[in-house]
């Protein structure tokens, strides 16, 4: 099911109107708090043993936090019951992992406070998402030690993760007996190229930013961060594959023959797909690119009924996303 927000003028997200399931409340920013300088900018990493997923240009970094309009949050614990919020780390070295760092924005806690922790995932090549079942787990926290005042809670390994470049830190925000609720601070929309993905009451993972989940807008990047013992180098890893402001499907409304533009790395191949309003999966086709620069492929769309549909151009690291109208 499709998730849609409500967002606050603070934000520069915007609500479209043919999505009409998941809805956020009021969006919140506390400005006192200064942990922005954890992240690193797209195709760089820190030079200090703290990694982050990368940053899109232009990404207003907040930090944010968005209210769930049927109670917690979007980037947490919620009416949903979205098990886990999951952050892809972008990095190039091979090493271990020792701790989490995690920037929560709020909580609750009803009765008994509820135990915390961690997964660390390797990376699907196949959709980008979290793959198979978690690598690692982390020590437990209590929430009573989740701290929300702009301070780090810090997730420990008991036994230090090997890492190989890219990974996925994993908050568990619901399930099982826990009754509290948690939310993680983010960046603003249009951030992180789909490395933000959350985990379902059904066990499929959605990155926020696929038109099934909360869609093109919600393309944000959880304050997580991983404290690592770097030991090597494994290469040039290009994180950001796909140019962006590259993708564009015309014309618009459209009724026979589609064409999208497209810049990818060569040799690079990506996949375009169409879904209707209810998030089913109607059209797929595999885009290459057999040089650097500008690519173009002709799909014909004249077997689709006549309406609103979305698309996504989807790499296995990144994914762009728009509204499609068929006359």
């Amino acid at each position: 099911m499709r998730k849609i927000y409500v967002i606050a003028s603070i934000l520069s997200f915007s609500i479209s109107a043919y999505a009409q399931q998941r809805v956020a409340g009021k969006a919140v920013i506390k400005s006192h708090i200064n942990l922005s300088h954890h992240f690193t900018s797209a195709g760089t990493e820190n030079v200090n043993d703290t990694l982050s997923a990368s940053l899109l240009a232009n990404c207003n970094v907040g930090p944010f936090i968005l209210n769930s309009s049927n109670g917690g949050f979007v980037a947490g614990t919620n009416g949903y019951n979205d098990q886990e919020k999951a952050q892809r780390i972008a990095t190039n070295t091979v090493g271990k992992i020792h701790s989490v760092l995690v920037a929560f924005g709020g909580k609750k806690i009803v009765g008994t406070a509820d135990d915390y922790n961690v997964f660390i995932y390797n990376v699907n090549p196949a959709n980008g998402a979290p793959a198979g079942n978690s690598i690692a787990t982390s020590a437990n926290v209590s929430s009573n030690n989740i701290d929300t005042s702009g301070q780090f809670t810090k997730f420990s390994f008991a036994t230090p993760v090997n890492y190989s470049g890219p990974f996925f830190a994993s908050v568990v925000v619901s399930g099982g007996t826990r009754n509290d609720t948690i939310g993680i601070f983010h960046t603003g929309g249009n951030c992180g190229g789909g490395s933000a993905w959350e985990k379902w009451d059904t066990g499929q993972w959605y990155a926020l930013n696929d038109p099934q989940s909360w869609g093109a807008n919600t393309d944000v990047v959880f304050y997580i961060f991983v404290e690592v013992e770097k030991t090597g180098n494994i290469g040039i890893d290009n994180e950001f594959l796909l140019t962006r402001n590259s993708v564009k499907v015309f014309p618009n409304p459209a009724n026979d023959v589609l064409t999208v533009s497209y810049s990818l790395s060569k040799n690079t191949k990506a996949q375009f797909a169409i879904y209707d309003l209810t998030g089913r999966t109607v059209l797929t086709e595999e885009l290459t690119a057999p040089y650097n620069g500008l690519n173009a492929k002709n799909i014909r769309i004249s077997h689709l009924p006549a309406g609103v549909y979305t698309y996504t151009v989807r790499t296995h690291t990144e994914s762009v996303s728009g509204k499609l109208v068929v006359r």
